[in-house]
Order: structure tokens, then C-alpha cells, then sequence
């Protein structure tokens, strides 16, 4: 984020090239996308490649320009189908963006979040404070990747599960939901493609994502 004022975005248009990251990238991600219009990919960096299903999801996008993901062992937190821009990553990233020139028109947006070594509390509060922006009015669908290493708060448990903190601040909303979905963190972490518009299916027999 400290990076951000600092780029030349005109630059950047002139000589386009992909950016690919996730974690800290996040920001990146996203700013280029309100900057420029740039699609850019939440996906490993080289290092963590050895994965073959992480580098051949990023590989055949790279190549193709378009993606198919079958989430088979992702779960369908809320049925429903949606389209809309994907926009998003670390959700710690993210949510520090609100209220900058570098944060995306959120409007008919695919929300994707990510995190690690958070306190439930504190993913709590965040996502309190993403509903209470107005942002769920705003958004279509709600990817959730690996949320690795949640650990508790203080010395009294904070009481509620992962599961029923995105329950609670989603309750009053239809947007179809995808937890468990394998990018972030994890060993898994396939390509997806921030500012493009996907599509989303969320059932019992086909939990995807597509370009």
C-alpha cells in the first residue's frame, strides 16, 4: 500500500504486462484495476509453482485468457448463481483500501476474500464493518478462500466459529455464497483474475467459477 501514490498508472498503460500476486499484492491488484482497467491475477508467485494444479491454472489463463474452475471441494454456503467484476484478495488488504482513490466501484462486484493468522474477533469486526459500508447491499456473489491459522482472541474465547461470523453479517442478504474455495493461503491457490467478469454457480451438484 505504501506503493500506491508512488506508481505511474499512465506508465503502466503504455507498457502493459500482467501482474500476478495475492497476499500483500492485493493492493496492487486492485488499484490497477481502478487505475487502468487492468485485469491482474490472484495467483502464486514463481516460488510456489512446484504445485502443479497452481501453475497450470495460472499457465492455461496466461495462454487462453479465460478460466473454468470446478470447486467440487468448496462448499455452497449459499445456492445461487450470479456474474459480476471479480474484485478483492487478502481481506486485511482489502478492507484498509476503503475510503482511498485506489479502492474499485464495488457495485454488481464478486467479492473475493482471503486471510491468515487473523483472530476471530478481528475477522469479526472486519466484516461487521464491510456490511455496515453498505458494501453487501452492493455485491453480487461472496468467494471465500482459505482462511489459515484463525486463532482465538485474548484469554477468553471470542464464542463463534468462522462459519457463523459470515452468517451473521450476511443474513440479511441473497448473494450466493462460496466457502472452503481453493485460492489464498493454502496449498491450493488458483488463478483468478481480478476486474474480469465472471460467472458463479453455487449448488448442491456444482459448486464453479468462469470467465
Amino acid at each position: 500500500m505504501h506503493l500506491l501514490p508512488h506508481i505511474n498508472f499512465e506508465l503502466s498503460k503504455k507498457y502493459s504486462k500482467p501482474l500476478i500476486g495475492y497476499s500483500d499484492v492485493t493492493s496492487l491488484l486492485n488499484a490497477f484495476w481502478v487505475k487502468t482497467g487492468q485485469v491482474n491475477l490472484h495467483a502464486p508467485i514463481l516460488k510456489y509453482l512446484k504445485n502443479n494444479k497452481n501453475g497450470k491454472s495460472l499457465i492455461d489463463f496466461l495462454r487462453l485468457g479465460k478460466l473454468e474452475h470446478n470447486l467440487q471441494d468448496a462448499t455452497a454456503f449459499r445456492q445461487g448463481e450470479a456474474q459480476g467484476t471479480l474484485i478483492g484478495g487478502n481481506l486485511s488488504v482489502f478492507h484498509h483500501m476503503i475510503g482511498t482513490e485506489f479502492f474499485p466501484d464495488m457495485s454488481g462486484a464478486i467479492l473475493l476474500i482471503e486471510d491468515i493468522n487473523e483472530e476471530s474477533s478481528r475477522l469479526d469486526r472486519t466484516l461487521c464493518h464491510l456490511e455496515q459500508t453498505g458494501m453487501f447491499k452492493e455485491i453480487n456473489g461472496l468467494i471465500i478462500g482459505s482462511i489459515e491459522n484463525i486463532q482465538d482472541t485474548g484469554q477468553k474465547s471470542f464464542g463463534f466459529t468462522l462459519e457463523e461470523i459470515i452468517k451473521e453479517h450476511t443474513k440479511n442478504y441473497d448473494f450466493p455464497i462460496i466457502l472452503n474455495a481453493p485460492f489464498g493461503h493454502g496449498n491450493e491457490n488458483l488463478c483468478l483474475p481480478i476486474g474480469a467478469n465472471v460467472e458463479i454457480s453455487v449448488s448442491k451438484k456444482k459448486i464453479g467459477i468462469s470467465t
